[in-house]
């Protein structure tokens, strides 16, 4: 998945590239319906994206390992990954089989933030793209990370960590608004297969 979702060639783009191709050809047959989006691709990355969460519970399960930073790394730098390739296999719908697969090369070969602006408008993303930039800035801010950074739960009760709480709820909810219909209502149990 991560060779799919963030991979990027250091040497031999040729061969990276290719091994790109032929992973894509795996997750999308020829013989997958035009009406249908690629459902085995996105079945493995919500896999991943739940992979990731019970790794950050394991790593965190330690008292003296900091909480707070990795919790907040997960609801923005693991979630736009993640959302990254939801929004790829999104465009995979009412496609053919080839096109299905030559959609999912080129997206995945752009960056995620690059790739759900492509996929969704410069416009209709800001409000996502500003909430990551503030964490971003949050992240590069020696007074913010060390907060973060206290040991255990620590940083948790800190209001940097309050902060970037509230921002990434916001994160949350503009990339959810950007798959679900506008007024859609949404459930629990949709919200928490999605996020």
């Amino acid at each position: 998945m991560l060779y799919l979702l963030e991979g990027e060639w250091i040497a031999n783009q040729t061969e990276f590239e290719a091994l790109r191709k032929r992973l894509i050809e795996r997750y999308v047959p020829d013989d997958l319906d035009n009406h249908k989006f690629c459902r085995f691709l996105l079945n493995d990355i919500i896999r991943y994206w739940r992979t990731i969460c019970v790794d950050f519970e394991h790593k965190t399960a330690d008292a003296t390992k900091p909480r707070a930073i990795r919790l907040i790394k997960l609801r923005f730098s693991r979630m736009m990954l993640y959302f990254g390739g939801v929004a790829a296999v999104r465009e995979t719908a009412d496609l053919s089989a080839s096109q299905k697969r030559e959609t999912l090369v080129e997206l995945l070969s752009k960056p995620p933030i690059e790739r759900i602006r492509s996929v969704f408008g410069e416009q209709e993303t800001q409000k996502a793209m500003n909430a990551y930039a503030f964490f971003l800035q949050a992240l590069d801010d020696t007074s913010t990370r060390s907060a973060l950074n206290l040991p255990g739960s620590g940083g948790l009760k800190t209001q940097q960590y309050k902060d970037l709480c509230d921002k990434a709820r916001e994160f949350r909810d503009e990339l959810q608004g950007l798959l679900l219909p506008s007024g859609a209502p949404v459930n629990d149990i949709a919200s928490a297969l999605m996020f």
